[in-house]
């Protein structure tokens, strides 16, 4: 008698047993497609919160940058001109960082940022040579100026788009 509700015990619990084991499986695979789903969102959150950061970024850069443009026209007014190629440099390298922030900077102003780096290494080398020449005043300097405020300019239009 005992060995046949052994067998039906047997019988059953391994029915259950299946049963069990087939409902963990499908409990399993359910909440791993819900953290899959978490986790899509999780990180759609931090590549916004990266963007919004890069664009604090860039708008702070640029806004130095400007700084640093106007402080270069003050320098030529001032007729500083010693003291000028270090600025452009260092102009330069700002707007370099700004270029490198983002990829979306690069896409939207790349064109316009490349241009002011590449006029203002034109400049540094002029006004290097200006400088060990011994001449009192650079000769083509209305031009140097104007384009300065130009390069300052389209930095605030670049500010304004961005």
């Amino acid at each position: 008698m005992f060995a046949e509700y052994w067998d039906a015990f047997v019988t059953h619990s391994s029915t259950i047993g299946t049963i069990v084991s087939i409902l963990g499986f499908i409990i399993t695979i359910f909440y791993i497609v819900k953290i899959k789903k978490v986790a899509i969102i999780a990180r759609k959150a931090s590549e916004a919160t990266l963007r919004k950061l890069s664009y604090i970024d860039v708008v702070k850069e640029l806004s130095a940058t400007i700084e640093i443009a106007e402080e270069i026209k003050t320098l030529i007014v001032l007729k500083a001109w010693h003291l000028l190629p270090d600025r452009l440099s260092y102009f330069r390298r700002r707007i370099i960082i700004i270029r490198h922030i983002d990829d979306w900077v690069i896409k939207s102003h790349g064109i316009d940022l490349q241009s002011i780096i590449g006029y203002t290494a034109i400049a540094e080398k002029s006004l290097s040579k200006f400088i060990t020449s011994g001449e009192t005043e650079p000769k083509k300097i209305e031009k140097l100026t104007n384009r300065i405020i130009d390069q300052s300019t389209l930095l605030q239009n670049i500010q304004g788009r961005v």
